[in-house]
């Protein structure tokens, strides 16, 4: 299962989440979407979210992570992140990982002997959204209340994640700015689009359609009063 918190029938296992899959499936199967992403037309099997044949292509001659990253590390910027309610990727083992990996002249997230890289405390629109730790090139982000799948959870912060991460400026482009705090500093300023996936702004959104209900109210007792005035 992709979510600790969250329970499924045998013998799906989880495959049945997220519930998005119901009309996925069938749409990444239609002829016109497989033409368009230029899938083999002879391929006889249909999408689906995890093939078996796949994953025992990779097993063979994979090798771990911990034995690719440090490489990786000295050449480019790396960001891992783990939900906290993930159970097949669980966020310890991530850590871990970290934690006994050595790169770049040091161990983990070590800035010199015996200091480590603080666990800074991420919040987004006002929420407690996770930690954010840095060191050597490495990121690493916990999401809060969050899944295997980060993204569907909380789309919005995934993509405040990235912009952070790349640094990308995009005030200049347009858009409302999303409130993204490490430690209570803000940071790259980011433009996520409208959707609300926090608490804070359902509510602000619920509280603008509350006061566009009351405005067209006051104005309809002003057309009733004005039309009383006029029959009287």
């Amino acid at each position: 299962m992709y979510d600790v918190r969250l329970d499924d029938s045998y013998p799906s296992c989880g495959l049945n989440w997220p519930p998005d899959l119901e009309n996925v499936t069938p749409y990444l199967r239609r002829q016109d979407v497989k033409q368009a992403l230029h899938i083999n037309k002879d391929k006889q099997t249909g999408w689906t979210e995890c093939a078996g044949a796949v994953s025992s292509a990779f097993h063979p001659s994979s090798k771990p992570s911990i034995s690719i990253l440090p490489d990786l590390l000295s050449e480019v910027p790396i960001v891992l992140f783990s939900g906290d309610q993930d159970l097949i990727c669980n966020h310890v083992g991530t850590e871990e990982l970290i934690h006994n990996m050595e790169w770049n002249g040091a161990k983990g997230f070590e800035l010199s002997p015996g200091t480590m890289a603080p666990r800074c405390d991420w919040t987004f629109e006002g929420e407690p959204a996770g930690i954010y730790q840095e060191a050597r090139n490495l990121t690493y982000i916990l999401f809060y209340n969050s899944s295997h799948m980060v993204p569907f959870d909380y789309p919005r912060r995934s993509r405040d994640m990235l912009d952070r991460f790349m640094k990308v400026d995009i005030a200049s482009i347009g858009g409302t700015p999303a409130d993204s705090r490490i430690d209570g500093e803000k940071g790259v300023v980011t433009s996520v689009g409208g959707h609300p996936n926090s608490t804070v702004a359902e509510e602000a959104e619920k509280e603008k359609i509350e006061n566009a209900k009351y405005k067209a109210y006051y104005r309809s007792g002003e057309v009733a009063l004005v039309v009383v005035a006029l029959a009287a």
